[in-house]
């Protein structure tokens, strides 16, 4: 059984998925791929199932492109056994934070360092921090669970972003 929606794949899929159809492959090539990667099957198996089977799989990618997103906000999800919490206020993130969200955002990487960006905006209740551990667990969370934090972070780092150049216009 494969994902049928956004909000049921893991942070790790996602990626994958998004990997596979960015690449310059015809689409029936990319959709073998996901199909392959998403059912632990070889690209062989995949062209060898009957074509009612992969006219099945490939629909049920559809969200992959055109996904119907949940923006609801979840100040606490659980990844692989372990309670997170989100930063719901950006006064509250660190300076190292904030270069951090930054950094890993830009140049188009944002879908690449996904697990990276999620572990600068949810801390780990009941472990120390640590941001490759924390990443290395952020793979593995559900998108439909972690994607609101994601998106008001976007816009408010756009926000954030713009407060800062004039303060330091200002200071100059």
């Amino acid at each position: 059984m494969i994902p049928f929606n956004f909000n049921s794949i893991t942070v790790k899929q996602y990626q994958t998925l998004n990997e596979i159809f960015d690449s310059q492959d015809e689409l029936i090539d990319k959709q073998i791929n996901a199909i392959a990667y998403l059912t632990n099957k070889s690209t062989s198996e995949v062209e060898a199932m009957d074509l009612s089977m992969f006219k099945y799989y490939s629909g049920q990618l559809s969200f992959v492109k055109a996904p119907e997103i949940n923006t609801k906000v979840n100040k606490y999800v659980w990844v692989k056994g372990k309670l997170f919490k989100g930063c719901l206020d950006l006064e509250n993130l660190s300076t190292g934070q904030y270069i951090d969200l930054k950094e890993l955002g830009k140049d188009g990487n944002h879908v690449k360092n996904l697990h990276k960006l999620l572990a600068c905006i949810y801390s780990p209740m009941f472990f120390k921090y640590d941001h490759k551990k924390c990443s290395e667990i952020m793979l593995n969370a559900k998108m439909g669970d972690v994607y609101g934090l994601l998106f008001f972070y976007t816009n408010e780092l756009e926000r954030l972003n713009s407060y800062i150049r004039m303060c330091s216009e200002e200071a100059l």
